[in-house]
């Protein structure tokens, strides 16, 4: 990231052998992801050579440009810098109807109480700081997650709500506090189960079942 290119030498890269963007201030080198590209290699060769962030905002959350960042950027654009602060982790995206609508401050309804936003923002920040990096990591290279991960699932509660409502929960404070256990309801477990398919990856078989999986986990 320490490398820097002016805006006329990414214009120069602007056929299917160079393929070379700028995305907030970044350069980005996107040759070798034409063919993996969700989209086709069309949309990329359409911006090749060219600030494209409207473009990409136009289409994408900002978690997909954090998601390919670090195997794709190359640098800057001399004298200038990003704009766009990364997001915090168990924060609520900006853009227009990426949340649910239940999930906006200002959405009122007798069932989903304040236990509910405490857990979602919990379990979103759970996800964002230890599931999703792993996650991502484990999809690139097929391995089972690891003992830590699990150990700090187990601690956290995640596991045992995963087994939905029940007597199982009561005496637990789960995820540190967020909810008593005892007042667990199926809100709160489809809840869980939402915030958790961020992972956005298979991650290896043993992240995929650990999330998915209602057996006797705890």
């Amino acid at each position: 990231m320490s490398k820097t290119f002016s805006r006329a030498e990414v214009a120069k890269h602007n056929t299917e052998d160079s393929v070379w963007c700028i995305i907030d201030h970044r350069v980005y080198d996107l040759t070798d992801f034409l063919d993996a590209h969700p989209g086709g290699s069309v949309v990329l060769n359409q911006v090749a050579g060219q600030d494209a962030t409207a473009e990409f905002y136009n289409l994408h959350r900002q978690e997909v440009l954090e998601k390919y960042r670090d195997e794709l950027c190359i640098g800057t654009v001399e004298g200038e810098t990003p704009e766009i602060a990364p997001r915090e982790p168990g924060s609520l995206s900006e853009v227009p109807y990426a949340e649910p609508l239940w999930l906006r401050p200002d959405f009122k309804n007798p069932y989903y109480k304040e236990s509910h936003r405490r857990l979602q923002r919990a379990v979103r920040e759970f996800t964002d700081r230890y599931i999703y990096p792993e996650a991502q990591e484990k999809e690139k290279d097929g391995t089972y997650i690891s003992q830590e991960l699990i150990d700090r699932m187990a601690e956290a509660g995640i596991l045992a709500m995963r087994l939905g409502p029940g007597k199982h929960l009561h005496g637990r404070k789960l995820l540190g506090g967020a909810v008593d256990g005892k007042e667990f309801d199926y809100l709160h477990d489809l809840i869980v189960s939402q915030e958790l398919s961020r992972a956005n990856a298979r991650g290896g078989f043993g992240l995929r079942h650990m999330l998915s999986w209602r057996g006797a986990v705890c």
